[in-house]
């Protein structure tokens, strides 16, 4: 623990949160008349670095402003994608994140993360995907997701971070889980239980007699590839993609993240988290006062700072890079 006061770094959905002195946190604005670049470096160690949800759960927007000054952020930017929908799951992240070592979504491509324990004595990046599991008395059984809207016949686990109920149609069954026992069976948007979850499937899924004879019930994560343990001990994991550099060299076959081509080749608005070769980290937003940048463009401006992972795009979304009027 540091013997200074901490602020806060914030990334928003994901929202960095960063706290620390400000005088610690390097800004330098790279403008010419073809690009505008925003560029923060820091030493990790000297910050609290926390991804936030906007409205603090998986649902529902809020704007970056209004998150960093609700956590009094010295720093905030956009961090990762989520659901922009005229349904319920507007605001919904959309890849993989865990924040304080719990699970808030999962990945469905094999893309980009960025995964750091609470101490950051461990910082790892890898492209990644997970296999959610229900344990019923140790058996394991293939969960298709968790906090997410459920379709047809699956089987969804919420968890309380997700929203107060599970929005869920009168159509499933659901099981709330307290202490790793079913507390209550009921049908369709039940109430999730603070110290709990809940299990919801199809009426017909044959997987509810098991359910309902388990005395111990739990859920799993699995992160694949499986050949790296210390993913298990990571407390936080935020994704974006593509992996755009690795080992100081740039990376130009994005197909096995499945980045459509305009995503590649067309110019945006881009934000990118770096980390550098003495272990500072790079927070970079590209603005499109000048048109924005291609994701070649952005990966030959990160090789000339440092060793650079790219992360967290979307260019239907705005980015942001804020900080309190001390830095």
């Amino acid at each position: 623990m540091h013997a200074f006061s901490l602020k806060k770094i914030l990334c928003s959905f994901i929202f960095f949160f960063v706290s620390g002195f400000a005088e610690d946190l390097k800004y330098t604005h790279f403008v010419d008349e073809y690009f505008s670049i925003h560029v923060v470096e820091f030493d990790p160690k000297k910050f609290e670095i926390l991804p936030i949800l906007g409205l603090d759960e998986c649902l529902g927007k809020e704007k970056l402003s209004s998150i960093a000054k609700r956590y009094n952020a010295s720093l905030a930017i956009n961090g990762g994608f989520f659901k922009i929908t005229d349904e319920i799951d507007d605001g919904l992240p959309d890849g993989i994140l865990k924040i304080e070592n719990e699970w808030i979504s999962l990945p469905k491509k094999p893309r980009a993360a960025l995964g750091w324990d609470k101490n950051f004595n461990t910082i790892l990046l890898d492209r990644l995907l997970t296999n959610a599991i229900l344990l019923l008395d140790g058996e394991e059984f293939l969960l298709d997701g968790i906090n997410c809207v459920k379709k047809g016949n699956q089987r969804i686990v919420y968890f309380p971070i997700f929203h107060k109920t599970t929005l869920t149609s009168l159509n499933t069954l659901e099981f709330t889980v307290i202490d790793n026992q079913v507390a209550k069976i009921s049908h369709g948007s039940s109430k999730i239980p603070e110290e709990g979850f809940i299990i919801s499937v199809d009426k017909t899924d044959p997987i509810i007699d098991k359910i309902l004879n388990s005395k111990h019930i739990d859920t799993k994560i699995f992160i694949l590839p499986s050949n790296n343990s210390s993913w298990d001990n990571i407390d936080y994991i935020i994704g974006g993609t593509p992996l755009l550099i690795k080992n100081g060299e740039i990376i130009t076959d994005f197909s096995i993240e499945a980045v459509q081509s305009s995503f590649i080749i067309k110019k945006h608005a881009r934000s990118a988290i770096g980390i550098k070769p003495n272990g500072n980290w790079l927070f970079v937003v590209v603005d499109v006062s000048t048109g924005g940048m291609t994701l070649n463009e952005l990966a030959k401006f990160l090789k000339g700072l440092a060793r650079v992972y790219k992360l967290f795009e979307n260019p239907n979304v705005s980015y942001s890079l804020l900080a309190n009027n001390n830095t």
